[in-house]
This record gives structure tokens, sequence and C-alpha cells, in this order.
């Protein structure tokens, strides 16, 4: 008898840890698929301004650049598609410029409307200012919103880093560029995986003596 009750015991406790290991396969599967969610909302950037090194490079950040996901749920697949298409690729290499495949002008030219847009945004990934500015007509407000972490902004202007390095020091400064925008730049982007241009910023600065 007392063999029977542990064979029971046992058996039980195996029935229990299956349980829980369906269950935990459960919550694994619904992680899985809240990541997938939040894959599919994030801004298809990269084919357009490249990858992470390119990120800090450009005038603006990278949320600016492409499309969000949902614009498919706002509009006709086709017309989404061919919107796409039109811009520089391998397969396209004398197509339009990959900087203007951007949010702003997606919206505009595709037709999507502001109410449509903040209703399936839903406050991921765009923040009510990233929407106003999106939405509003004016260039210099989605310079101020969208400015690179990597650029530097005067008077509503973006000076890249690209556009920085390939300048002389007196040339940044006749833009308005001063000393200590430049020595934020560098705080900024020190850590970044740019290596060679942060090197480059620091050799610009140590020789005209900024510190």
């Amino acid at each position: 008898m007392r063999t029977t009750n542990i064979i029971v015991v046992l058996l039980v406790i195996a029935l229990v840890s299956f349980c829980g290991y369906q269950q935990d396969e459960s919550v694994n599967d619904d992680n899985r698929n809240e990541e997938i969610s939040l894959e599919e909302s994030m801004v298809h950037h990269v084919e357009a301004i490249g990858g992470s090194e390119s990120e800090w490079r450009y005038p603006y950040s990278p949320l600016y650049y492409g499309i969000p996901g949902f614009i498919y749920d706002l509009a006709d697949k086709d017309t989404v598609d061919e919107w796409r298409a039109q811009f520089a690729s391998y397969e396209n290499p004398n197509g339009r410029d990959r900087l203007e495949n951007n949010v702003v002008n997606a919206v505009r030219e595709i037709g999507i409307s502001k109410e449509d847009f903040i209703k399936r945004n839903a406050g991921y990934p765009f923040t009510e200012e990233e929407i106003e500015a999106i939405f509003s007509g004016s260039q210099s407000m989605v310079n101020k919103v969208f400015v690179n972490r990597g650029a530097v902004l005067v008077d509503d202007e973006i000076y890249s880093l690209d556009w920085i390095l390939a300048h002389t020091l007196e040339e940044c400064r006749n833009e308005g560029i001063t000393d200590d925008m430049l020595k934020q730049l560098h705080m900024r982007i020190e850590n970044a995986p740019i290596s060679t241009q942060v090197k480059m910023l620091k050799e610009k600065m140590d020789k005209a003596g900024i510190k």
C-alpha cells in the first residue's frame, strides 16, 4: 500500500510540473507575440538610411526616416508599396533620394489624416509632439523635434555630423555653430558606434584648442 501511495504522489508531482511547464510555454508565446507586435510597429528606417552607424550621421533621428508599419493599416497596400518602391535601392539605383523616404513625406504624399494616424499610433512609437510636427507643415518645427543626436541645430537649421566634419572650424562658426555646441555634440556621440567620426571631431576640436 505504501508503495502505491508513493507512486500516486510521484504521478501528481509529475502532472503539476507538466502543467507548469505548459503554462510557462504559454507565457513565453505571449511574450514572443508581444515582441513581434512591437517589431511590426517600429519604423522601417534601416532601408532608408542604412545601419546603426548611419543613424548618427544624418540630419534627423532614425524615427523620422522610413515609415511606421501601421501605415499599411491606413492606406491601400499597393499604394504604400508603390510609394516605397520609388526610392533608390539596389534594385532601383537611380530612384528618388533615400533621405526623402521619411514619415513627413509619407503621410502627405500617401494621404494619411492626422486623426487616423493618432488613432493607430496610440502613443507608440510617436509622441504627441512628434505627431504635431509631422502634420504641422512647418519645416522648422520638424527640424526642432526630429534633429539627430549626432547633429547640431542652429536657428532651425540642422548641421549633420558629416557636414561638420567636411567643413573647417571657421566655416562651422560662420554658420553659428559655437565651440560649446561642438563640445556638447562630442559628449553625445563619444560612445556611439562611429569611432572614426568621433575621433575626427575630437581632432578638429583639439586643433582649435576647444577643451
